[in-house]
């Protein structure tokens, strides 16, 4: 049996027995950057696929900020030009 993995409006189908990160592998994305869910529950890189598990969603994994560590003030605008050379 296949379970239907679901990325960004499309879907891909892939055989029960595998693990989360293998199936994420096989349809061509990078484990590292998904996260997927069942059920509302995260599954984690080593967990099976099972028949009962209709559908996966899987959701990319979003992050930012400065790559500098800093202390200014957004509001009071301090700090702004100390510390970065």
């Amino acid at each position: 049996m296949t379970v239907k993995l679901v990325y960004r409006g499309k879907e891909y189908d892939v055989q029960e027995g595998m693990t989360v990160r293998d199936a994420i592998k096989k349809v061509g994305l990078q484990p590292e950057t998904i996260l997927a869910v069942h059920g509302g529950k995260l599954l984690t890189d080593d967990t099976i696929l099972k028949s009962d598990m209709k559908t996966i969603k899987l959701v990319a994994v979003i992050s930012g900020g400065s790559p500098l560590p800093c202390s200014r003030s957004l509001r009071t605008g301090e700090g702004w030009g100390e510390g970065v050379q």
